[in-house]
């Protein structure tokens, strides 16, 4: 085996050769290929790559609004929630637990991005029927109940330590940051049509074994017992 440089000026190749006896040529390591001479790297190839893994499982249709999941997948905001309407709280894919309330929750900005820019038309048609469906939506929040009469305008700060709560805190904080306020000075059981008020998480603090949260009540609303 002998080895040599080609004669070719360094404005054709970039790269030097190994030539084999009997072979064609090798290129080294330090060869520089241009991504227009490796097959399967045009922008069609790339767009048909890319695409079916932004499909939503659930609607087989190029994800709108995707919401990530606590546990990895990513739905479409309308198919994740009529899924956990439906299924009280599972993942579809995978059948894990998953608390997260997609009506509100934050879309994944990443996987937007990319579909909008692998096909933007079919994106913005997508959205304008989500839309529509949401009209439907009938909005749930949360009940905390507590034995102090609140006013719209009102402040309270809240030290939290009890599980559920601290659960049910940690689930606003990161959805809406809102859940309705019901005060209770007895065996009380919230039914359809009874006024409260919808707090809005301003300042929260997470310190171990407890929550500290200051919370704003500006408006009035009728309780969704659930």
């Amino acid at each position: 085996m002998s080895s040599s440089s080609p004669s070719t000026s360094s404005s054709e190749f970039n790269q030097a050769y190994v030539f084999v006896d009997g072979l064609a040529p090798v290129p080294t390591a330090n060869e520089q290929v241009q991504s227009s001479d490796v097959p399967g790297s045009s922008d069609n190839d790339v767009h048909s790559l890319l695409l079916p893994t932004l499909e939503c499982s659930l609607c087989l249709s190029l994800v709108c609004e995707p919401i990530s999941t606590s546990c990895g997948h990513t739905f479409c905001r309308v198919c994740l929630v009529k899924s956990l309407r439906r299924h009280k709280k599972r993942c579809p894919s995978c059948r894990e637990v998953c608390h997260l309330v997609a009506e509100n929750a934050a879309e994944n900005v990443m996987i937007k991005a990319i579909a909008m820019l692998l096909d933007r038309d079919t994106y913005l048609a997508r959205l304008e029927e989500a839309k529509q469906e949401k009209t439907s939506w009938t909005t749930l929040y949360p009940i905390f109940y507590y034995n102090s009469t609140i006013f719209p305008g009102n402040i309270l700060s809240l030290h939290l330590f009890e599980p559920r709560y601290k659960l049910m805190m940690q689930r606003v904080v990161n959805t809406t940051n809102a859940f309705c306020y019901v005060p209770n000075f007895s065996n009380y059981c919230a039914q359809i049509g009874d006024v409260a008020l919808v707090a809005k998480v301003k300042e929260a603090e997470f310190l171990p074994g407890k929550i500290i949260f200051i919370m704003e009540f500006p408006v009035l609303t009728y309780v969704y017992s659930f």
